[in-house]
């Protein structure tokens, strides 16, 4: 089987399992409607690039990554409901974040954007480039480490499932500099020099 091959499998699969959390359904019909738009997506909409040179598909980290996905939705759906019945206990603290990524792949990339704006609560604002940073609108700002981490954890779901084993190192390394500058309660470390 063909990387390109394996590679529509598992959009096929992951934009169906979006389709059943968006739907809050996993009925037979719900599974059979997401496929159905899932394929009709990838036919109508292939892959602009067409390099999946660096795909490396891991189906136990794939099941990971989904499983991960669906538990942030859910997570951010009762944090949702609960701002709308009790927005002053909720303590809404909108904000907007940059988050510095580790340079990826474009499979990669795409799926962390769709992932982040499928999150309720959140909204990608812009994307830059160069160095590869994210401005993330989100809801409940408590603080700026927990917005990085939070979204690095995404990254390194969908790279341990997709992406190269470099890739995955530099999210790890990145992931530990963040936690060591929340332990001692330091500021976020400025890390857009590091990926540019």
């Amino acid at each position: 089987m063909s990387a390109r091959t394996v590679a529509r499998i598992g959009a096929v699969v992951w934009l169906t399992i979006v389709w059943c959390a968006v739907m809050e359904s996993i009925s037979l019909g719900t599974v059979v409607a997401g496929a159905v738009v899932a394929i009709a997506l990838t036919l109508l909409f292939p892959s602009r690039s067409g390099n999946l040179s660096g795909v490396r598909f891991r189906p136990l980290a794939f099941l990971a990554m989904n499983l991960g996905l669906f538990g942030d939705l859910v997570r951010a759906n009762i944090q949702v409901a609960w701002a709308v019945i009790a927005p002053r206990r909720a303590g809404l603290r909108p904000g907007i974040v940059l988050v510095p990524l580790v340079p990826c792949t474009e499979l990669v990339l795409q799926l962390l954007l769709n992932a982040v704006s499928l999150t309720p609560g959140t909204l990608i604002v812009e994307v830059r480039r160069e160095p590869l940073v994210l401005a993330i609108h989100v809801l409940q700002l408590h603080t700026e480490a927990g917005v990085h981490l939070e979204v690095l954890r995404v990254q390194r779901r969908i790279v341990a499932a997709l992406g190269p084993r470099a890739t995955l190192d530099a999210v790890d390394a990145r992931i530990e500099a963040l936690r060591a500058a929340a332990e001692h309660g330091g500021p976020v470390p400025d890390l857009t020099e590091e990926v540019s």
